[in-house]
């Protein structure tokens, strides 16, 4: 529950397959390069549980459908392919979970609002469509809690909206609740059980490094703006523990960026603070930890 995966990501022309680690409890030092993706890809929807971490929907030179399973027990093992998730898309980048489900929604091309959930007891089955989002969109920051889920943000447009999908009640259109403080597309997101921060957007007018907070406990709110990440950036991979979330790699201006951003939070409004790196710089990364489903949280 202490370590962060980062998988794949790009560099114009280069997709990479690679999986990096990153201790939470050693984070100033390098990710440390562990296995590898079954295929080169980046800006895909990350999720898992407290044993596993699945990979699905990445940019491929295809749309793709395939799920990639890491076994964060064995984690210097190549992925497993599982699923497939039942929809073939490229860069759908937002993906949430329960111990039990992961849910990705929303994709590109398109876009499309289809919402899609896997078994995790029998993640060799396809992903069943469940509810769609309340808009069709690609590009959100998702995160959520051991009930719902929470799609913020995205493209075409940028826009503000926030979508809330239901766990126990998954084939009912998403909500949409109270918005982000300002437009945001390409933005990563973490949280805990409490709360989930948005951080970065991009890349018009400019990639940013502004930090949203979603209160779930009043969620229709507008999100109140916290304490900046360290560095400019979007198309970062988000991950965390019920403590700290890790904004990892991304791009700034063209400038693709290796730094891992911190947010404590505890003391959400002060800047994000630089930590390690990983150990090649990209853009398009996604991220799981079995750290964001402990318990708490989970209730698993």
């Amino acid at each position: 529950s202490q370590r962060g995966y980062f998988y794949g990501g790009w560099v114009s022309p280069t997709r990479y397959s690679m999986i990096e680690r990153l201790d939470f409890s050693n984070d100033t030092t390098v990710a440390s390069p562990r296995g590898n993706l079954g295929e080169a890809g980046n800006g895909g929807g990350a999720t898992g549980n407290v044993n596993y971490g699945y990979l699905s929907n990445y940019g491929t030179p295809s749309a793709s459908s395939k799920v990639w399973r890491l076994d964060y027990s064995n984690d210097m093992s190549d992925t497993v392919e599982k699923g497939p998730s039942g929809v073939s898309t490229r860069l759908v980048y937002q993906a949430v979970s329960t111990n039990d489900y992961g849910y990705w929604g929303g994709g590109y091309p398109g876009p499309i609002s289809t919402v899609v959930r896997l078994d995790y007891s029998n993640d060799s089955a396809a992903g069943l469509v469940r509810g769609p989002l309340s808009a069709a969109k690609y590009g959100m920051g998702t995160t959520g809690n051991k009930h719902f889920g929470w799609f913020g943000g995205g493209g075409p447009g940028p826009i503000s909206t926030v979508q809330r999908i239901e766990y126990a009640n998954d084939t009912s259109t998403a909500s949409v609740r109270g918005p982000l403080s300002a437009t945001k597309y390409l933005s990563g997101a973490a949280g805990n059980a409490d709360y989930g921060w948005w951080a970065g957007a991009g890349p018009g007018p400019g990639p940013k490094s502004t930090v949203d907070r979603v209160d779930y406990s009043n969620d229709t709110a507008t999100a109140s703006v916290r304490g900046p990440l360290s560095d400019t950036k979007c198309k970062s991979g988000a991950v965390g523990d019920k403590d700290y979330g890790y904004w990892g790699g991304g791009n700034s201006y063209g400038v693709v960026r290796s730094t891992v951003g911190r947010i404590d939070y505890s003391n959400d409004t002060a800047t994000a603070s630089p930590r390690g790196f990983l150990s090649v710089a990209r853009d398009w990364v996604t991220a799981s930890s079995g750290g964001a489903n402990a318990l708490p949280q989970f209730g698993a």
